[in-house]
């Protein structure tokens, strides 16, 4: 819905039944005295007695003063201990109440009505009225300190409101009348909300009520009220403070229409409100990004005046004060990392130019150097200043006249530089020295580089402009958007907080994106602009700044229909795999650590013993296994065309996703089992407590361990090449229980000829043995024959040796990580390192798969290896949800790829990120009215809506940007689907 219509009400007449019974509770304090459904009279009957409890007890203290029977201080005493009691007594009575009812709790008995708010009462005592009526405490302190305070309240508010007092105050029984009931009717608001139950309050601060402080709001107001006529008792002969104190009468009564609106904050937001304020205005501090560095920063500030009194020396009091007003300025947080990182670096012996800093900068030594000279600048003009003021006459012509003078003409000239540094001078005049029609990132570049002509100026030229805390920037970029807000300002950093808003999914979202699109290329993108124009939407919250190249990632989507479905990408998917895989086990073996070290060991070694390939298990795989229907079926029967998966390929079966672990390679048979190493491996004598960890294979029938016919085994065999064994495969990885026949069967899928080439092309050795060495190690046939059945394995774990062609379900099922179940699965479990490359290879085919149907066939092995190498160097090909994903955001990865299923649209697709430099245009909010739209949510949250039950403050507004200010709002108000933490950035 873009927009309200006149016609609509702002209450419908849902809302407005909502309304007559939440705001009468919220006005009381608390009393429930409309609930919307049919309640015995007892219940109403109870809460106007708890309401009118207090005043009852202030009236017996009030009505024994008037008698001359007791004193006012002891007449408010009287008060406040009856009130103490009472609340002790209506506290321990809610704690009864809910003791009792535990039993009850335990009945698994559903409550129809309380689903519907609605309560069962069953006598005017029992335990589920009083529940209703006294909710309680949340904790046994809270139960004895509001039973107190209450007290209190109620004996100073006796105190406060005696009709002696009244009347000395005004003059007038009619004044004393009206103050006295309507005071009391405060007063029973007060304790009812503190003490009985608690009402909704329009004005909240946090999230959720922990330590139960909402209901320590009113009673503290009334305290406050109390405290000045307390102060003007006992200060007499201030008619300022009597003044105030007639007012403060007069308002006390209003106190619950402005508790029920919301005006007067609660008392947590007040503390940190009020000690902002003195920190700012009253210690020259600034604004604080988080509460705690607000009362840190408050403590020191506050405890310099005070170290201060202690120095003699009116020379050294300014000093120090300039000096640590100065370093106050700056991040301390930053400066304490920076003095950390030297004490450590020369602790060490290292040297680093940056000290690490927060957001991705440093604290470099050059900001060290500039903030030592500033600080010595500061200190040499405030002795200079100093020293000069005690002279009664200074000439015109003195330095201290003249520096006056020149600070005057620097103030005046920052002050017109800050108007031209955004695109619009104070907002309506368009800059002249501004680029015009700015949308490429190197025409920005070119056109900023006209400004050199301006000199000094163009340092400052084209930035955002002076920032305030609590400023309000929103950023555009693509179909983003983000909100910046300003929470605090240094020297010379800034501390920010960045939200991300929804996507253009809404039409109130659309409607204001495109009006802030208008506003952006009406200042940024028009070619023929006259030298001073003035901006066409002046009225707007959004005013433009800026345009800024940012590095950032630029997100396309697209729908996989026809090209992951398609029966030749498929054929050609399989062909690929294999290549893909001999390319990443040769890639991985010849990046072993320190290959150059087993080369000299080599040559100084050239006689080679035979190198045996054993199988994973040297007890061969059960002979029924071999060439059988089960062994097909079994393995593979997740990978049929009726397989669920081919409509959903989401992993259902959580169980089939391989859990690793670190095992060791060697384990200890178990009786009955199949042991999964040969008994050549080690003997009794060598072996070690890691073999209490040696994986076995359950299951399995006993078979005769001498009967290896057709099974997967593979003989003893000898490198013909004395460097071949560097490049050989893990002795773990070098056989499975895949029966050998089936590896034969699939062995003319291994492409030679390719392997041949990747072999050739390794950077392994040194440039003059290289191709002397790549070609004794290319013509090893022991050496192919074991990638052959490394790699044969793994396909036919993957796919099978039958020539059916997977499924787009099964691609992406395997994309994700899962596998059949097989004694493959088994086999990669084990090796978590080796499955990682398997799915490596499997990603960077289908990616291959991908760009071949967009780009084009692959011509020749040149170029399918250029093609894996930029995969491997600048692209992260994965799943969103992956850690490693977010961890090649974080290290600014050139491009990233990601496979997915939209179920809604029954599609797949894909998703690319592409690391790039964009312009993103910046514009500054008005900070007044979007103030003015936060402070109005919580009110209008709780009881504004429409017909349609929709927010009110989130239909689209095309001057004051509603929808969009709205979602920027800290939750539970706004609803920004990102917000980050405070982050520091310097500003030089």
């Amino acid at each position: 819905m873009g927009s309200m219509s006149p016609d609509v009400p702002l209450l419908n007449d849902y809302k407005q039944d909502f309304l007559l019974k939440r705001f009468p509770q919220t006005v009381l304090g608390g009393p429930r005295l409309r609930l919307g459904y049919c309640a015995p009279p007892y219940i109403y009957v109870n809460q106007i007695v708890l309401f009118l409890m207090p005043w009852a007890l202030g009236g017996t203290g009030t009505l024994l003063y008037q008698l001359d029977i007791l004193r006012d201080y002891l007449a408010a005493a009287l008060s406040g201990g009856l009130m103490v009691i009472t609340a002790s007594v209506i506290q321990l009575t809610s704690v009864y109440a809910k003791s009792k009812s535990v039993v009850v709790k335990r009945m698994i008995v559903r409550d129809i009505l309380a689903e519907e708010d609605e309560h069962e009462f069953t006598s005017c005592t029992g335990a589920e009225t009083v529940k209703f009526l006294i909710p309680g405490k949340k904790y046994v302190a809270n139960t004895f300190f509001h039973s107190v305070l209450a007290g209190l309240v109620c004996g100073l508010g006796t105190w406060y409101l005696l009709p002696n007092r009244i009347t000395l105050l005004y003059g007038s029984p009619g004044a004393t009348a009206v103050l006295f009931v309507f005071g009391w009717i405060t007063l029973c608001i007060g304790e009812y909300s503190l003490i009985v139950n608690t009402a909704t309050e329009t004005a909240t601060f946090q999230t959720q009520d922990t330590y139960e402080i909402t209901p320590l709001m009113r009673p503290l107001y009334i305290l406050f009220f109390v405290s000045v006529d307390l102060a003007h008792r006992f200060i007499v002969n201030v008619p300022a403070l009597e003044h105030m104190n007639q007012i403060l009468h007069i308002l006390f009564v209003f106190l619950p229409l402005l508790w029920a609106l919301g005006t007067l904050p609660p008392p947590d937001a007040l503390f940190f409100w009020a000690v902002e304020q003195v920190l700012e205005f009253g210690l020259g501090g600034s604004s604080m990004s988080t509460h705690l560095r607000l009362l840190v920063m408050f403590i020191i500030s506050a405890g310099t005046p005070v170290v201060s009194y202690f120095i003699p020396s009116t020379v050294g009091v300014v000093l120090f004060m300039t000096g640590l007003g100065f370093l106050l300025s700056l991040n301390l947080s930053d400066v304490s990392l920076a003095f950390r990182h030297s004490v450590a670096r020369h602790r060490v012996g290292s040297s680093h130019e940056t000290f690490p800093g927060s957001f991705g900068h440093g604290f470099r030594r050059r900001d060290c150097l500039l903030c030592t000279i500033m600080l010595g600048v500061a200190l040499l003009e405030a002795g200079l200043l100093h020293h000069y003021s005690g002279f009664s006459k200074v000439s015109g012509s003195s330095s201290q006249s003249a520096l006056g003078y020149v600070l005057t003409a620097l103030l005046s000239v920052l002050c017109i530089l800050r108007e031209t540094q955004s695109i619009y001078i104070f907002g309506i005049f368009r800059n002249p020295f501004y680029p015009k029609d700015v949308q490429a990132v190197s025409e920005f570049f070119e056109k900023q580089n006209k400004l050199l002509k301006i000199g000094v100026v163009r340092w400052i030229l084209l930035t955002i402009g002076l920032l305030l805390p609590g400023s309000h920037y929103l950023g555009r970029f693509e179909d983003r958007l983000i909100w910046i807000m300003v929470l605090e300002r240094g020297y010379p950093y800034c501390c920010i907080n960045v939200k991300g808003l929804e996507l253009q999914e809404t039409s109130c979202h659309t409607a204001e994106a495109q009006r802030v699109d208008e506003v952006f290329e009406s200042a940024f993108q028009q070619e023929h602009l006259q030298m001073c124009s003035l901006n066409e939407h002046v009225g707007n919250i959004l005013t433009p700044c800026t345009v800024l190249p940012v590095k950032l990632y630029s997100d396309a989507r697209s729908v996989l229909s026809g090209i992951i479905d398609s029966h030749e990408n498929l054929k050609e998917f399989k062909d690929d795999l294999v290549k893909v895989l001999v390319w990443v086990l040769l890639q991985y073996c010849s990046r072993r650590p320190s290959p150059q070290e087993n080369i000299h060991k080599a040559e100084n070694n050239r006689e080679a013993s035979p190198v045996a390939l054993p199988a994973l298990n040297t007890s061969p795989c059960p002979k029924f296994l071999e060439d059988s229907e089960s062994l097909n079926s079994d393995t593979f029967h997740d990978w049929s065309d009726s397989s669920i998966f081919d409509d959903e390929p989401a992993i259902k079966n959580r169980k089939e996703k391989l859990q690793f672990k670190d095992l060791p390679s060697t384990n200890l048979p178990i009786p009955g089992s199949v042991d999964s190493q040969s008994e050549d491996d080690h003997s009794t004598n060598t072996a070690s407590k890691n073999d209490l960890y040696r994986t076995v294979l359950l299951g399995f029938p006993a078979v005769d361990r001498g009967n290896r016919e057709d099974v997967a085994y593979i003989p003893l065999v000898e490198f013909s090449c004395s460097q071949s064994h560097l490049l050989s495969l893990p002795e773990e990885w070098r056989s499975n229980c895949t029966p050998r026949s089936r590896i034969r069967e699939a062995s003319p899928l291994f492409p030679e000829d390719w392997y041949q080439f990747v072999l050739r092309q390794l950077e392994c050795f040194h440039s003059k043995e290289k191709s002397g060495v790549l070609e004794e190690i290319a013509k090893d046939k022991a050496l192919k024959a074991l990638y052959v059945h490394t790699v044969m394995a793994c396909y036919i774990g993957l796919f099978g040796s039958d020539n059916v062609l997977p499924s787009p379900g099964q691609i992406v099922r395997v994309y994700n990580g899962g596998l059949p179940c097989s004694g493959t699965l088994d086999w990669l479990s084990e090796k978590p390192e080796l499955f990682q490359l398997v799915r490596k290879a499997f990603r960077y085919t289908l990616k291959l798969m991908v760009d071949k149907a967009s780009l084009g066939p692959i011509e020749d092995f040149k170029e399918l290896t250029s093609c894996l190498r930029e995969y491997e160097s600048n692209w992260y090909i994965g799943l969103v949800s992956e850690d490693q994903w977010k961890k090649a955001i974080l290290e600014e990865k050139p491009c990233l790829f990601s496979l997915g299923y939209e179920s809604s649209m029954g599609v797949y697709t894909s998703r690319v990120l592409v690391l790039q430099e964009l312009l993103v245009h910046i514009g500054k909010l008005n900070s007044e009215a979007v103030r003015g739209q936060w402070a109005n949510l919580s009110w209008e949250l709780l009881y504004a809506t429409n017909d349609d039950e929709e927010r009110y403050s989130i239909q689209a507004h095309p001057l004051l940007l509603r929808n969009l200010t709205v979602q920027a709002a800290d939750p539970p108000l706004g609803y920004p689907i990102f917000s980050s933490k405070p982050l520091s950035i310097h500003l030089c």
